[in-house]
């Protein structure tokens, strides 16, 4: 969990990586290869809970990728602009990669200033 962003960084709830997750990866599989196919937050958790009866929030839908990101569920969930989608383009990946690659400098560099700026006050 994340100081001072817990209600974003908590754990998944064990029902969630039982039900929902399994869900989102299958039909993201099953339904948007490619960019071209891509599908918006809202949509799909609208869809979710046609499927599951579960109500998830966007922020919990942005978790539940993360989770399937990061524990490697699936090869590739991509998050875009345009919504999330699976693709099997490996140039795709590399965009993400570098994607994540500058969001990760721009945040260090934010907390670099800031910490150059506490400095003042120690």
């Amino acid at each position: 969990m994340i100081e001072t962003f817990e209600n974003y960084t908590q754990k998944i709830p064990e029902y969630l990586t039982l039900t929902v997750i399994p869900f989102i990866v299958e039909y993201l599989k099953e339904n948007t290869l490619g960019e071209t196919t891509a599908i918006k937050s809202n949509e799909l958790t609208e869809i979710i809970y046609e499927k599951t009866k579960i109500s998830i929030s966007d922020v919990i839908l942005r978790r539940c990728i993360k989770y399937i990101q990061a524990n490697a569920l699936v090869n590739w969930i991509v998050a875009t602009q345009k919504g999330f989608f699976y693709t099997e383009d490996i140039s795709v990946v590399q965009k993400q990669i570098k994607s994540l690659k500058s969001r990760e400098s721009a945040i260090r560099n934010t907390r670099e200033h800031i910490e150059k700026s506490l400095l003042q006050y120690a």
